[in-house]
Protein backbone atom coordinates (compact mmCIF):
# COMPACT_ATOMS: atom_id res chain seq x y z
CA UNK A 1 0.00 0.00 0.00
CA UNK A 2 1.49 3.73 -0.99
CA UNK A 3 2.62 5.64 1.99
CA UNK A 4 -0.56 8.47 2.60
CA UNK A 5 0.79 11.77 4.06
CA UNK A 6 -1.53 13.93 5.41
CA UNK A 7 0.45 17.48 4.53
CA UNK A 8 -0.37 16.34 0.73
CA UNK A 9 -3.99 15.79 1.39
CA UNK A 10 -5.40 18.94 -0.25
CA UNK A 11 -2.53 20.59 -1.82
CA UNK A 12 -3.57 20.26 -5.47
CA UNK A 13 -7.78 20.95 -5.19
CA UNK A 14 -8.17 24.83 -4.75
CA UNK A 15 -10.94 25.06 -7.47
CA UNK A 16 -14.99 25.91 -6.46
CA UNK A 17 -16.83 22.94 -6.59
CA UNK A 18 -20.05 21.85 -8.29
CA UNK A 19 -23.16 21.79 -5.97
CA UNK A 20 -24.79 19.85 -7.96
CA UNK A 21 -22.85 16.85 -8.43
CA UNK A 22 -23.82 15.54 -5.00
CA UNK A 23 -21.29 12.60 -5.32
CA UNK A 24 -18.73 15.06 -4.69
CA UNK A 25 -19.87 16.12 -1.43
CA UNK A 26 -19.55 14.05 1.57
CA UNK A 27 -21.90 14.56 4.66
CA UNK A 28 -20.34 15.80 8.29
CA UNK A 29 -22.24 13.96 10.75
CA UNK A 30 -25.69 14.07 11.61
CA UNK A 31 -28.15 17.35 11.68
CA UNK A 32 -26.73 19.48 14.61
CA UNK A 33 -28.92 19.34 18.13
CA UNK A 34 -29.39 21.26 20.77
CA UNK A 35 -26.42 19.90 22.56
CA UNK A 36 -23.76 21.73 19.33
CA UNK A 37 -26.07 24.64 18.86
CA UNK A 38 -25.03 28.47 19.09
CA UNK A 39 -21.47 27.13 18.68
CA UNK A 40 -19.24 28.70 15.94
CA UNK A 41 -19.49 26.52 13.00
CA UNK A 42 -15.32 26.33 13.07
CA UNK A 43 -14.99 25.40 16.78
CA UNK A 44 -18.17 22.34 16.12
CA UNK A 45 -15.33 21.46 12.64
CA UNK A 46 -12.56 21.62 14.54
CA UNK A 47 -13.45 19.48 17.73
CA UNK A 48 -15.73 16.85 15.89
CA UNK A 49 -13.91 16.00 12.82
CA UNK A 50 -10.01 16.34 13.54
CA UNK A 51 -8.98 14.43 10.00
CA UNK A 52 -8.17 18.35 9.05
CA UNK A 53 -7.00 21.55 11.25
CA UNK A 54 -8.73 24.41 12.69
CA UNK A 55 -6.73 26.46 10.00
CA UNK A 56 -7.41 23.81 7.44
CA UNK A 57 -11.09 24.18 8.13
CA UNK A 58 -11.14 27.76 7.87
CA UNK A 59 -8.95 27.32 4.06
CA UNK A 60 -11.82 24.81 3.49
CA UNK A 61 -14.89 27.58 4.20
CA UNK A 62 -13.10 30.41 2.05
CA UNK A 63 -12.57 28.13 -0.51
CA UNK A 64 -16.74 27.29 -0.85
CA UNK A 65 -15.74 23.67 0.67
CA UNK A 66 -18.45 23.55 3.46
CA UNK A 67 -22.30 23.73 3.06
CA UNK A 68 -24.84 24.28 5.94
CA UNK A 69 -27.79 22.98 4.85
CA UNK A 70 -27.00 22.73 0.99
CA UNK A 71 -25.79 26.34 1.36
CA UNK A 72 -22.06 27.65 0.85
CA UNK A 73 -21.01 28.72 4.30
CA UNK A 74 -18.91 31.77 3.84
CA UNK A 75 -18.34 32.96 7.72
CA UNK A 76 -16.51 30.17 9.76
CA UNK A 77 -17.62 32.02 12.92
CA UNK A 78 -21.55 31.24 11.92
CA UNK A 79 -23.38 30.28 14.71
CA UNK A 80 -25.19 26.48 14.52
CA UNK A 81 -28.77 26.43 14.70
CA UNK A 82 -30.93 23.72 15.42
CA UNK A 83 -31.65 21.30 12.31
CA UNK A 84 -28.12 22.45 10.07
CA UNK A 85 -27.24 19.79 8.00
CA UNK A 86 -23.08 20.20 7.13
CA UNK A 87 -21.36 19.26 4.29
CA UNK A 88 -18.06 18.99 2.42
CA UNK A 89 -16.73 18.71 -0.62
CA UNK A 90 -14.64 15.64 -0.72
CA UNK A 91 -14.15 13.96 -4.22
CA UNK A 92 -12.79 10.41 -4.46
CA UNK A 93 -9.19 12.03 -5.03
CA UNK A 94 -9.07 12.94 -1.95
CA UNK A 95 -9.06 9.76 0.03
CA UNK A 96 -5.86 7.62 0.55
CA UNK A 97 -3.95 6.23 -2.61
CA UNK A 98 -4.61 2.12 -2.82
CA UNK A 99 -6.80 -0.76 -3.93
CA UNK A 100 -8.66 -3.08 -1.58
CA UNK A 101 -9.76 -6.38 -2.07
CA UNK A 102 -12.40 -7.79 0.51
CA UNK A 103 -11.89 -11.55 0.09
CA UNK A 104 -14.24 -13.82 0.94
CA UNK A 105 -13.28 -17.11 3.18
CA UNK A 106 -16.77 -18.10 4.38
CA UNK A 107 -20.07 -18.42 3.79
CA UNK A 108 -22.74 -20.50 4.86
CA UNK A 109 -26.86 -19.49 4.25
CA UNK A 110 -26.33 -15.63 5.37
CA UNK A 111 -23.45 -15.72 7.29
CA UNK A 112 -20.02 -14.82 6.02
CA UNK A 113 -16.86 -14.27 6.65
CA UNK A 114 -14.24 -11.71 5.03
CA UNK A 115 -10.91 -10.76 5.13
CA UNK A 116 -10.03 -7.94 6.34
CA UNK A 117 -6.97 -5.86 4.65
CA UNK A 118 -5.03 -3.56 6.90
CA UNK A 119 -5.19 -0.20 6.12
CA UNK A 120 -8.93 0.85 5.90
CA UNK A 121 -11.28 1.42 8.84
CA UNK A 122 -14.60 -0.82 9.20
CA UNK A 123 -16.82 2.42 8.59
CA UNK A 124 -16.28 6.25 7.23
CA UNK A 125 -13.65 8.13 9.34
CA UNK A 126 -11.43 10.91 9.17
CA UNK A 127 -10.17 10.67 5.72
CA UNK A 128 -11.72 7.79 4.85
CA UNK A 129 -15.42 7.97 3.54
CA UNK A 130 -15.29 5.54 0.51
CA UNK A 131 -12.48 3.46 1.23
CA UNK A 132 -13.88 1.27 4.31
CA UNK A 133 -14.58 -1.99 4.81
CA UNK A 134 -18.19 -1.67 4.95
CA UNK A 135 -18.88 0.22 1.54
CA UNK A 136 -16.21 -1.81 -0.27
CA UNK A 137 -18.21 -4.94 1.46
CA UNK A 138 -21.43 -3.63 0.06
CA UNK A 139 -19.90 -2.89 -3.61
CA UNK A 140 -17.96 -6.25 -3.97
CA UNK A 141 -20.21 -8.40 -2.30
CA UNK A 142 -23.36 -7.54 -2.06
CA UNK A 143 -25.62 -4.04 0.28
CA UNK A 144 -27.02 -6.77 2.17
CA UNK A 145 -23.96 -7.98 4.17
CA UNK A 146 -22.70 -5.91 7.56
CA UNK A 147 -20.10 -6.89 9.76
CA UNK A 148 -20.65 -7.86 13.30
CA UNK A 149 -17.56 -6.63 15.30
CA UNK A 150 -14.80 -4.34 14.27
CA UNK A 151 -10.84 -4.47 13.71
CA UNK A 152 -9.26 -1.33 14.28
CA UNK A 153 -7.88 -0.10 10.71
CA UNK A 154 -4.64 -1.34 10.55
CA UNK A 155 -5.78 -4.62 12.03
CA UNK A 156 -6.08 -6.82 9.18
CA UNK A 157 -7.90 -10.61 9.44
CA UNK A 158 -11.09 -12.72 9.79
CA UNK A 159 -14.43 -10.16 10.30
CA UNK A 160 -17.73 -12.36 10.65
CA UNK A 161 -20.70 -10.87 8.83
CA UNK A 162 -24.29 -11.48 8.25
CA UNK A 163 -26.27 -10.92 5.39
CA UNK A 164 -30.10 -11.06 6.54
CA UNK A 165 -31.47 -9.21 9.33
CA UNK A 166 -32.53 -12.50 11.41
CA UNK A 167 -29.02 -13.66 10.66
CA UNK A 168 -27.81 -10.49 12.22
CA UNK A 169 -29.59 -10.51 14.80
CA UNK A 170 -28.84 -14.17 16.26
CA UNK A 171 -24.90 -13.69 15.52
CA UNK A 172 -25.54 -10.61 17.29
CA UNK A 173 -26.70 -12.93 20.46
CA UNK A 174 -23.71 -14.94 20.17
CA UNK A 175 -21.25 -12.29 20.77
CA UNK A 176 -23.72 -10.62 23.96
CA UNK A 177 -23.00 -14.50 25.29
CA UNK A 178 -19.45 -14.45 24.76
CA UNK A 179 -20.17 -17.74 22.36
CA UNK A 180 -18.12 -16.34 19.53
CA UNK A 181 -14.00 -16.81 20.16
CA UNK A 182 -11.31 -15.24 18.54
CA UNK A 183 -7.78 -15.45 17.82
CA UNK A 184 -5.47 -12.91 16.86
CA UNK A 185 -1.57 -13.07 15.89
CA UNK A 186 1.16 -10.11 17.01
CA UNK A 187 4.75 -9.37 17.15
CA UNK A 188 6.73 -7.87 19.90
CA UNK A 189 10.65 -6.86 19.80
CA UNK A 190 10.83 -7.32 23.61
CA UNK A 191 10.67 -11.28 24.66
CA UNK A 192 7.61 -11.97 27.30
CA UNK A 193 8.92 -12.69 30.56
CA UNK A 194 6.15 -16.05 30.44
CA UNK A 195 5.22 -18.28 28.19
CA UNK A 196 2.04 -17.95 28.50
CA UNK A 197 -0.41 -15.25 30.78
CA UNK A 198 -3.69 -13.63 31.45
CA UNK A 199 -4.08 -9.86 31.53
CA UNK A 200 -7.76 -8.84 33.73
CA UNK A 201 -6.69 -5.20 33.74
CA UNK A 202 -10.06 -3.27 33.76
CA UNK A 203 -9.75 -0.86 30.83
CA UNK A 204 -10.81 2.76 30.75
CA UNK A 205 -9.96 5.93 29.70
CA UNK A 206 -6.11 7.56 31.21
CA UNK A 207 -6.31 10.22 33.49
CA UNK A 208 -3.28 12.10 31.93
CA UNK A 209 -3.32 11.69 27.59
CA UNK A 210 -3.68 14.31 25.21
CA UNK A 211 -4.96 11.70 22.79
CA UNK A 212 -9.05 11.44 23.24
CA UNK A 213 -9.06 8.15 21.59
CA UNK A 214 -6.52 6.18 23.62
CA UNK A 215 -7.89 3.42 26.58
CA UNK A 216 -5.83 2.56 29.27
CA UNK A 217 -5.71 0.42 32.34
CA UNK A 218 -7.92 2.19 34.69
CA UNK A 219 -9.33 0.23 38.14
CA UNK A 220 -12.63 2.00 37.83
CA UNK A 221 -12.97 1.23 33.75
CA UNK A 222 -14.80 -2.06 32.16
CA UNK A 223 -13.72 -5.67 32.57
CA UNK A 224 -11.57 -6.88 29.86
CA UNK A 225 -9.42 -10.33 29.82
CA UNK A 226 -7.21 -11.46 27.57
CA UNK A 227 -4.87 -14.20 27.33
CA UNK A 228 -1.43 -14.64 25.41
CA UNK A 229 0.71 -17.45 24.54
CA UNK A 230 4.72 -16.96 23.35
CA UNK A 231 4.33 -18.79 19.73
CA UNK A 232 7.96 -18.40 19.37
CA UNK A 233 11.05 -15.87 17.55
CA UNK A 234 9.92 -14.53 14.28
CA UNK A 235 12.86 -13.66 11.62
CA UNK A 236 12.07 -10.98 8.74
CA UNK A 237 14.21 -8.86 6.65
CA UNK A 238 17.03 -7.41 7.74
CA UNK A 239 16.71 -4.37 10.34
CA UNK A 240 14.29 -5.28 11.95
CA UNK A 241 16.21 -7.71 14.88
CA UNK A 242 14.59 -10.23 17.09
CA UNK A 243 10.77 -10.31 17.27
CA UNK A 244 8.96 -12.22 19.04
CA UNK A 245 5.39 -13.68 17.67
CA UNK A 246 2.63 -14.02 20.37
CA UNK A 247 -1.24 -15.43 20.35
CA UNK A 248 -4.01 -13.60 21.64
CA UNK A 249 -7.14 -14.75 22.93
CA UNK A 250 -9.65 -11.06 23.82
CA UNK A 251 -12.69 -13.37 25.89
CA UNK A 252 -14.59 -9.77 26.33
CA UNK A 253 -14.38 -7.27 23.42
CA UNK A 254 -13.24 -3.32 25.06
CA UNK A 255 -12.00 -1.23 22.32
CA UNK A 256 -7.52 -1.78 22.10
CA UNK A 257 -8.47 -4.51 24.49
CA UNK A 258 -5.10 -6.44 23.10
CA UNK A 259 -2.64 -3.13 22.77
CA UNK A 260 -3.61 -1.78 26.05
CA UNK A 261 -3.24 -5.47 27.91
CA UNK A 262 0.28 -5.53 26.05
CA UNK A 263 0.93 -1.97 26.25
CA UNK A 264 0.57 -1.64 29.95
CA UNK A 265 2.76 -4.67 30.64
CA UNK A 266 5.41 -2.93 28.27
CA UNK A 267 4.84 -5.01 25.39
CA UNK A 268 3.92 -2.63 22.67
CA UNK A 269 2.79 -4.29 19.61
CA UNK A 270 5.56 -3.52 16.40
CA UNK A 271 3.99 -0.61 14.35
CA UNK A 272 1.29 0.83 17.33
CA UNK A 273 1.25 4.47 17.01
CA UNK A 274 -1.06 4.84 19.50
CA UNK A 275 0.46 3.00 22.59
CA UNK A 276 4.17 3.63 22.26
CA UNK A 277 5.67 4.74 25.76
CA UNK A 278 5.76 8.32 23.80
CA UNK A 279 2.84 10.00 23.40
CA UNK A 280 4.51 12.16 20.70
CA UNK A 281 4.72 9.42 18.44
CA UNK A 282 1.20 9.49 17.69
CA UNK A 283 0.68 13.45 18.02
CA UNK A 284 3.32 13.31 15.15
CA UNK A 285 1.13 11.00 13.15
CA UNK A 286 -1.92 12.98 13.47
CA UNK A 287 0.12 15.75 11.83
CA UNK A 288 1.80 14.22 9.17
CA UNK A 289 0.64 10.53 8.67
CA UNK A 290 2.27 7.68 7.76
CA UNK A 291 5.46 9.50 7.15
CA UNK A 292 9.16 7.57 6.77
CA UNK A 293 10.04 9.38 10.40
CA UNK A 294 6.79 7.99 12.08
CA UNK A 295 6.79 4.85 10.56
CA UNK A 296 10.30 4.34 11.69
CA UNK A 297 9.43 5.53 15.13
CA UNK A 298 7.11 3.27 15.81
CA UNK A 299 9.04 0.14 13.97
CA UNK A 300 6.86 -1.74 11.68
CA UNK A 301 4.97 0.20 8.17
CA UNK A 302 2.06 -0.94 10.19
CA UNK A 303 0.46 -2.12 13.33
CA UNK A 304 1.66 -5.84 13.70
CA UNK A 305 -1.84 -7.19 14.87
CA UNK A 306 -3.94 -10.06 12.73
CA UNK A 307 -7.28 -11.42 13.54
CA UNK A 308 -5.98 -14.56 12.37
CA UNK A 309 -9.08 -17.07 13.51
CA UNK A 310 -12.98 -17.17 14.26
CA UNK A 311 -15.33 -19.81 15.87
CA UNK A 312 -19.05 -19.79 16.60
CA UNK A 313 -21.98 -21.86 16.25
CA UNK A 314 -23.35 -22.31 12.96
CA UNK A 315 -26.78 -21.07 12.84
CA UNK A 316 -28.33 -23.73 10.35
CA UNK A 317 -26.34 -26.96 11.87
CA UNK A 318 -25.66 -25.81 15.42
CA UNK A 319 -21.92 -27.35 15.03
CA UNK A 320 -19.09 -25.35 15.86
CA UNK A 321 -17.12 -23.22 12.79
CA UNK A 322 -13.94 -22.28 12.79
CA UNK A 323 -12.63 -19.88 10.22
CA UNK A 324 -8.67 -18.91 9.74
CA UNK A 325 -6.25 -16.82 7.56
CA UNK A 326 -2.88 -16.60 8.69
CA UNK A 327 -0.29 -13.91 7.70
CA UNK A 328 3.23 -13.85 6.70
CA UNK A 329 4.74 -11.55 8.26
CA UNK A 330 7.21 -10.42 5.68
CA UNK A 331 4.98 -9.39 3.36
CA UNK A 332 3.57 -6.58 5.61
CA UNK A 333 7.67 -4.87 5.91
CA UNK A 334 6.71 -2.78 3.21
CA UNK A 335 3.83 -0.60 2.29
Amino acid sequence: MPLFDKRHLFENLKAMPELGDMSQWRNLGRPIGHNFSSRPVVDHLAERFQFLSRELWIERIALGHVTVSGRLLQDPSYSLGVGDRLAMYFPEEWEPPGSFQITKLYESGDTGVFLKPSGIPMHENGPYYRKTFSTLLAKQHGPEWSAMHRLDKETSGVVLCGRSKEVRKKLSDLFFAQQVQKSYRCLVSSAPTQKSWESAQPIGKPVNSQIRIKNWVDPEGDPALTRFQLLGKVSLASGYGDLFELEARPLTGRTHQIRVHLASSGLTILGDKLYQPEESVFLQYLEEGDSPEVIQKAGFPRLALHAQSISWECIETQERVEVSSAIDWNSCTEF
